[in-house]
C-alpha cells in the first residue's frame, strides 16, 4: 500500500463511496460504477485503497468519526 491517501482524493471518494452504498448496499456496490458516476479514476482507487472491501470499511468508519463527533 502507498501509506497515507491524499487529503483532496480522500475528500472526493469518501462522500461517493457513501453515496454509492446509500444508492446499491454493499452488495451492489461497485468501484468500477462509483468511479464513472462520481467522475474518479478507478486505478486511482484501487492504487491507493486496493480494494472494494477496504474502500467500504473506510468509508464506514470514516462516517462513523463524522457520526459520532457531531454527538458531543
Amino acid at each position: 500500500a502507498p501509506g497515507v491517501i491524499p487529503a483532496d482524493l480522500r475528500a472526493r471518494v469518501m462522500p461517493a463511496v457513501l453515496d454509492e452504498l446509500a444508492r446499491w448496499g454493499v452488495e451492489r456496490f461497485s468501484v468500477e460504477a462509483m468511479a464513472e458516476r462520481h467522475h474518479l479514476d478507478v486505478a486511482t482507487i484501487y492504487r491507493y485503497w486496493g480494494s472494494r472491501q477496504q474502500l467500504i470499511v473506510d468509508a464506514a468508519v470514516r462516517d462513523a468519526e463524522v457520526f459520532s463527533s457531531t454527538l458531543d
